[in-house]
């Protein structure tokens, strides 16, 4: 009852195209060749950020002028795809096109990061590529199969770890890990979130246990990766803390819960692991109490602001309440129904 509550809000008040249409694809399983769909997805066409996008689309198919961080490729496959574009739209197409061609020299600056961290099992170049693949629903690349089993073996190494002394070490005054440690990033997150194909028993079991053992050792501390004399800072960002005290939040700790519970119940594992649960049920709990409505007045760039790791907003800005009510009472809408999966 509660998300039927929530969908008829989102969907019969003043929500963007892009909330509706996702409401009805992802949620509902509209087909997208309805007369209603059509409407919505041209009005996610004419919003003028993704305008901008489709029109600064390089010939080779490249978005923005690097690969991963700001106004990059990475960035911008990642807004479009969270405002409803999907493989089949020309834009996304011809980037995708332009990332296979490209993977074996991505001709722009994380390359060389990138690289040292796929090597090490901690999620770089290759790991983000495979992560917006699957987020399209291209799992079936060979790239992206061989990504998700270097995922799992990353959170398989999880439930094995005593404690995270164990396995990092000082060197230069700065937290390490040791050289034989791998561990999950953001972007092995995202890639187990949104592809399906290693959600067998022992998948599953392997992956419950690692996030169960995240919770346990969480907050975690922020560790960096050795490469002979230089430090690489590992993409853990929003993975510090996977047993968060709801009520101690802040609004940037808000935006960071958002974003790692929606990719954890995509998993399908928030009900196997005793402290996720209790954050959902946390979540349905005062939506209950607010009318089926996440209302709490929550203001921080990273739900605003656009690009390889922030970004949560679909509305065009939340000067007005009502659209960040809209956003956020989405994106609890997507934890709940992914979690009751």
């Amino acid at each position: 009852m509660l998300r039927e509550i929530m969908i008829s809000f989102l969907l019969e008040g003043d929500a963007c195209a892009s909330i509706k249409y996702r409401v009805q694809k992802e949620i509902l399983k509209e087909s997208q060749d309805t007369l209603n769909m059509r409407v919505l997805h041209s009005g996610i066409l004419d919003d003028i950020r993704v305008k901008n996008i489709i029109e600064n689309q390089k010939q080779d198919g490249w978005l923005g002028e690097s690969f991963h961080g700001e106004d990059s490729m990475e960035a911008s496959i990642r807004f479009l795809l969270e405002r409803g574009l999907g493989s089949n739209d020309a834009v996304i197409s011809r980037a995708f096109e332009a990332l296979e061609r490209d993977s074996s020299d991505f001709p722009r600056e994380f390359k060389k990061v990138g690289s040292v961290l796929d090597s090490r099992g901690f999620g770089g170049s290759e790991s983000i590529r495979a992560a917006l693949f699957a987020q399209a629903g291209l799992e079936e690349k060979d790239f992206v199969r061989y990504e998700v089993e270097k995922a799992l073996e990353a959170f398989d190494f999880v439930r094995s770890a005593g404690s995270l002394v164990e396995i990092t070490e000082s060197f230069n005054g700065r937290l390490v890990f040791k050289e034989d440690a791998i561990w999950p990033s953001i972007y092995h997150l995202r890639l187990l979130a949104f592809a399906r194909g290693w959600r067998s028993e022992e998948g599953r079991k392997t992956v419950a246990g690692a996030v169960k053992r995240l919770a346990e050792l969480s907050p975690i501390k922020h560790a960096l990766l050795r490469h002979k004399s230089q430090l690489i800072a590992p993409a853990s960002v929003f993975m510090d803390d996977f047993n968060s005290d709801m009520d101690k939040l802040d609004s940037k700790g808000w935006m960071m819960w958002f974003h790692r519970m929606e990719l954890l119940a995509r998993m399908g594992i928030a009900d196997e692991v005793p402290e996720i649960k209790r954050q959902t049920d946390r979540l349905r709990s005062a939506l209950r109490k607010s009318g089926a409505k996440f209302a709490e007045k929550l203001s921080h760039p990273y739900f605003t602001h656009w690009n390889s790791y922030t970004g949560l907003a679909l509305e065009e800005n939340w000067k007005s309440p009502s659209r960040r009510i809209n956003d956020l009472t989405f994106r609890s809408l997507l934890i709940l129904y992914n979690a009751d999966m």
